[in-house]
């Protein structure tokens, strides 16, 4: 709340309305002075500041150890202590990428990934093999590979009829010729661009994932339709994604803090990967526990059919963001 001296015109002078008290009850503005000194404007920041921080941190602080709990509060109508949860996808989904991106998948980091990878096996070997396998992807027949023309040759030949190519294989073997010309050879370079667009296209992927396991909970507590709409489900998926943003969030800063200890072995990094896992897995079951107030026996059965259905759902749309990877390179 504003310290700034009230005025006495009871006009709002946002939106025209009369005011009773020291806000307008049609836009929210607070019906103070206009004339602000420097110190009033610091104030105000201030204000805003820890307004902010305690709202956001409130929020967290009720979405981690109280899962599904933050949802039945929105849905009753309590929700001037938290964040609206598009407000909360929207931050916690950015901070996690820009984290993630600036530290974690920078340019540099993804070569050394890449060479370490190779490392372990034949290094040009290896990508020889992957790389192929991806251009073959477009086009089984192995003579695509004989042939030398560019992109303009092949389409001349196509409508001169010398080629009779349909459609599909068309696209597939302009593809392979562009991909040819634009790496000359080198298929290092042309796997780091795939897998740096693949990892780029991540954001996308999982908001693209939302609407659909709000659909899938929809469809699992069909029964229960008059009580749950779909966007009752997209609220409670929303707030579990955030929750497993802060938790990978949370892994990233371990897997530093091992780091910066030189403490980070094959060991530790299983256990703190196998206890990250464990308690994402909790955290669900338990929200669903607490938010659709079912049985352990019909949340369980509810749950592990959630788990299946999801994982061809990811697998699925992974598929699409690698596909786009390659289409875009």
């Amino acid at each position: 709340m504003s310290h700034a001296k009230e005025r006495a015109d009871k006009t709002c002078l946002n939106c025209g309305t009369e005011v009773v008290g020291k806000y307008c009850h049609k836009c929210g503005q607070e019906n103070i002075e206009i004339k602000e000194n420097f110190l009033s404007l610091i104030r105000h920041f201030i204000e805003d500041i820890t307004h902010f921080d305690g709202k956001f941190f409130n929020t967290i602080k009720v979405l981690l150890f109280k899962p599904g709990f933050l949802t039945k509060e929105y849905l009753k109508g309590k929700r001037a202590a938290y964040f609206h949860p598009i407000r909360m996808y929207v931050f916690t989904s950015f901070f996690f990428f820009l984290i993630y991106f600036t530290f974690y998948q920078s340019d540099k980091d993804f070569a050394a990934n890449q060479v370490s990878t190779v490392e372990k096996s034949n290094k040009e070997k290896a990508k020889d093999t992957i790389a192929d396998a991806i251009l073959k992807s477009f086009y089984e027949d192995s003579t695509v590979k004989e042939r030398k023309y560019t992109v303009a040759e092949y389409d001349s030949l196509i409508k001169t009829g010398a080629i009779k190519d349909n459609w599909l294989e068309q696209q597939a073997i302009r593809k392979t010729l562009h991909l040819s010309e634009k790496y000359k050879g080198n298929k290092g370079q042309m796997m780091t661009d795939f897998f740096k667009k693949s990892i780029h296209t991540f954001p996308q992927v999982l908001f693209i994932t939302l609407p659909l396991i709000a659909l899938l909970l929809m469809l699992l507590n069909i029964r229960r339709t008059g009580e749950f709409y779909f966007v009752h489900h997209a609220i409670y998926t929303i707030h579990v994604y955030c929750a497993s943003f802060i938790f990978m969030l949370l892994g990233l800063w371990l897997n530093s803090l091992l780091k910066l200890v030189h403490l980070e072995n094959g060991f530790i990094n299983s256990f703190l990967t196998f206890l990250l896992y464990t308690i994402s897995f909790y955290y669900l079951y338990k929200s669903m526990k607490v938010f659709y107030g079912q049985s352990v026996l019909k949340t369980t059965t509810k749950y592990f059919i959630l788990l299946f259905l999801s994982l061809f759902i990811f697998t699925f749309s992974f598929i699409i963001m690698f596909i786009f990877a390659l289409m875009t390179l």
